[in-house]
């Protein structure tokens, strides 16, 4: 058990199944978290099969400048020293395409971003993880046996 309240899934409840678990923020200034779970193929038998990635749901704001949309942090303020597209997501000239992988809009995923609600942003990172990969959310996630898997998310399912 790692101490963090559960709020919601998206997925199986099961983590082998593949779950994608979403955690309250732990203080006030934090955002909240996410965990998803991976099957690894081919592992030899008692090897750790499962990779855990863990990420904030970092909230964004959609900001508008000579006729251009910018996705950046809601903490980005205007007296910020750099450009405004300096600041713009890495991933969010790609998320037209994201957004059709995932069967929604372009606009409905900005505004998943942009919104207050945890469960509303996992999905959005989600869509993001799903398209560019996890890894790219977490370059270190937990390796885990089906046993660890199991103890570890046994209060959630």
């Amino acid at each position: 058990m790692h101490g963090k309240k559960h709020i919601g899934n998206l997925g199986d409840v099961n983590p082998v199944h593949g779950s994608r678990y979403v955690y309250a923020p732990q203080e006030k200034t934090d955002d909240p978290y996410m965990e998803v779970v991976c099957e690894i193929e081919d592992v030899p038998e008692g090897e750790p099969n499962f990779l855990v990635y863990g990420f904030d749901l970092e909230r964004f704001q959609l900001l508008e400048k000579d006729n251009h949309l910018y996705l950046v942090v809601q903490a980005w303020e205007p007296d910020w020293p750099y450009p405004l597209a300096t600041y713009d997501e890495w991933f969010h000239e790609d998320l037209g395409v994201i957004a059709e992988c995932c069967g929604t809009s372009l606009k409905e995923l900005r505004r998943c971003f942009c919104s207050a609600d945890a469960m509303e942003r996992a999905f959005a990172w989600c869509c993001v993880g799903d398209y560019h990969g996890f890894e790219n959310l977490d370059s270190y996630p937990w390796k885990l046996t089906k046993a660890e898997l199991e103890d570890r998310y046994a209060d959630e399912s």
